[in-house]
Order: C-alpha cells, then sequence, then structure tokens
C-alpha cells in the first residue's frame, strides 16, 4: 500500500501450493490481495495477470490453486470466467466477520503446459515465492500497468 488515497494497492503471491507440499510440487497457490477500492473487474485482470506469471514462471508449476470462502459468490463466479474448477470443500476452515465458520472450496486452474522431469533440485520451493505489489510484474525489468490498461492484459 502507497498510502496514497488516489492509488489503488493491490498484490499477487505466488508460492508452492500447500495442498502439494511434496519432492518436486506442480501446483502453485496463489493469492491476489487487493484494498477495497480495486474494482471487481480490476481484480478480475490482476487474476489473469496471476495465472501468466505462474506460468512464465518456469518452475514446473502445472496448476493453480486458490481457495476462496463459499460466502464469496462474486469471486467463485469470477474464477469460474477464469477457468478455475472447484475441486474441494473444507468444512468451517474459515472464520468471517458477520458470518462466522464458513466452508473454504479449493479452486485448480490447468495453466496448459507440458509435464517436465522430476527436479532433482529442492531448491524450488525457496525460489518460487515473490511478491508484486502496485501492479509491477516481474519480467527482464520491471514495468508499471496503469489499472486502466490492466483490461487488455486479460
Amino acid at each position: 500500500m502507497t498510502g496514497q488515497s488516489d492509488s489503488i494497492a493491490a498484490f499477487i503471491l505466488i508460492t508452492p501450493s500447500k495442498s502439494a507440499v511434496f519432492y518436486d510440487p506442480c501446483l502453485a497457490d496463489v493469492h491476489v490481495i487487493r484494498s477495497r477500492d480495486v474494482t471487481d473487474a480490476t481484480y478480475a485482470g490482476l487474476i489473469s495477470v496471476a495465472v501468466k506469471m505462474t506460468r512464465q514462471l518456469d518452475l514446473g508449476y502445472t496448476d493453480c490453486v486458490m481457495s476462496v470462502a463459499t460466502s464469496c459468490c462474486v469471486l467463485i463466479e469470477m474464477l469460474s470466467r477464469a477457468g478455475f474448477t472447484i475441486v474441494a470443500t473444507l468444512p468451517r476452515s474459515i472464520n468471517m466477520s458477520g458470518i462466522g465458520l464458513t466452508d473454504t472450496v479449493l479452486m485448480i486452474r490447468n495453466l496448459g503446459l507440458n509435464e517436465r522431469p522430476v527436479c532433482e533440485i529442492t531448491l524450488t520451493v525457496q525460489l518460487s515465492s515473490f511478491i508484486v505489489s502496485s501492479f509491477e510484474l516481474l519480467n527482464n525489468n520491471c514495468q508499471k500497468i496503469p489499472s486502466g490498461e490492466l483490461s487488455n492484459l486479460a
């Protein structure tokens, strides 16, 4: 967060999935965290960017996993439109303000990448965690993406 009232704050976190903590994980947990002033349309664009970034990491990830409270119907619908599928329900797994204990669904999306041989290096877990803040993407260099251009990436 920048603290400026006219700025939009969000970040993307991609880590090896805690649902598949094994020798050579192929699932990536993707978290897109936003401030309240980020619109649903911009958030949908951020999800698309997060999927593309996970694909481009070249760490052997084959699928993205997102976990969503069942009370977040808009987000579940948004992820479904983005190609995510519900694969599991975790009962009473999150305590939400005003709602209490509620279920969480795990949603997964295939990245469309070819399977690769098992990695012999276990550093994959340490190397794959990073944060991208304020719409900065890690390519060869960082580039700012104005919020109006986010829909062009989707």
